[in-house]
């Protein structure tokens, strides 16, 4: 497939790359830079679709078809002959309950934790405005556009963070030399449920470096350790030998039925020891954190905190605030604070309301460079 644009043209410069072991944990507000929905608008997007509601017994007056179909699916998973209606009343309550009322989806979902079936929608809508959203924003690639493999908006994904973080990665790697290590001491951990930063790793290996799709994800696969969480809505066929959902395909029923369970909301314990230790021992051993685009709610820094033994040295953390009060601006720090406490040592937090994602990098990206 040809070659589109010039968004990763590898620049010529000294080597540089990440100066320290890095760790970029990530929330939802990252994704603004390219028109992912978030907060309110991801919960208005989910009310509208799963307020299905019939005239005359079948006739559908609103909701979305899709989820519509997926629900009746996964009400007859067990039964072809079930009854679809129960959940179509769940998702009634929880338009009826969210929107102007709730936060956020997981909120919702957290007050309602003890109603199976309002889970199972909550989730699946979850899931299906994930992926959608992912067709619809900047960083989607239509296989069958005569542009080749271009962005759909290349330079709103170059002004974008994504973009900057790239030009970090790629100073001063040669393809022949030492590509495998353009992910040398990074690390990510993400509240997200989206594919968007490994789907924009792997088109920057394609384009940059001219390697095929397959290539590109054995780096990123072999090289790149990225927790997604609290689930990660599907994997991408290069993830899953060939198995998964494609960045920006548009879901099917029959795709989003089993979606709903790969999903955790905030509120919702996480249980698995290994990720928790994965978690405590990346923030334990990182010599620089950067949050990106997180709300640092109390669960997630629960998860986030450093694991003991004490390791000692020296960690620097940035992190995105914007349009925080300077009060919460003061209790994120203390939250910064007390998750590093286990790690014993000396940090140094720079938080700044003023700092969106990109300006983030604009502040400290020769910082993060270098040293």
């Amino acid at each position: 497939m040809a070659i589109a644009n010039q968004l990763f043209k590898p620049a010529i410069a000294e080597a540089r790359m990440l100066g320290r072991r890095t760790l970029f944990i990530i929330g939802a507000g990252a994704g603004f830079d390219i028109q992912m929905p978030m907060g309110d608008k991801l919960a208005r997007r989910i009310a509208e679709y799963v307020n299905i509601s019939f005239e005359d017994g079948y006739r559908k007056k609103s909701g979305n078809d899709l989820t519509a179909e997926a629900l009746k699916l996964l009400a007859r998973e067990a039964d072809h002959r079930a009854d679809p209606n129960p959940y179509y009343h769940a998702g009634r309550q929880i338009a009826e309950g969210l929107v102007g009322w709730s936060s956020s989806i997981d909120g919702y979902l957290n007050r309602h934790q003890d109603q199976p079936l309002v889970q199972q929608c909550g989730k699946l809508a979850i899931a299906q405005v994930i992926l959608e959203s992912e067709n619809g924003c900047d960083m989607y690639v239509d296989p069958r556009s005569p542009r080749g493999l271009s962005f759909r908006d290349a330079a709103k994904v170059r002004q974008s963070w994504f973009q900057q973080l790239w030009s970090i990665l790629e100073t001063g790697i040669i393809r022949s030399k030492n590509l495998e290590s353009i992910f040398d001491k990074l690390n990510v951990i993400t509240f997200n449920y989206d594919r968007t930063l490994e789907h924009f790793l792997s088109m920057g290996l394609q384009q940059a470096f001219h390697l095929p799709e397959n290539d590109a994800a054995s780096i990123i696969n072999a090289k790149l350790d990225i927790d997604h969480v609290y689930g990660q809505v599907a994997k991408l066929p290069w993830q899953n030998r060939g198995h998964g959902l494609a960045f920006g395909r548009k879901p099917d029923a029959r795709d989003l039925v089993p979606l709903w369970s790969r999903i955790t909301t905030f509120n919702e314990e996480i249980s698995d020891a290994e990720l928790l230790t994965k978690l405590a021992d990346k923030v334990s051993n990182a010599e620089r954190i950067v949050f990106l685009g997180c709300h640092f709610h109390a669960q997630n820094m629960k998860l986030l905190r450093a694991a003991l033994p004490a390791r000692g040295g020296d960690v620097r953390i940035y992190a995105t605030a914007v349009q925080r009060s300077a009060s919460a601006v003061i209790e994120i720090e203390s939250q910064i604070r007390e998750m590093l406490a286990p790690r014993g040592g000396s940090w140094h937090v720079q938080i700044d309301s003023r700092w969106d994602c990109k300006e983030l990098f604009r502040e400290f990206d020769t910082t993060w460079s270098r040293q």
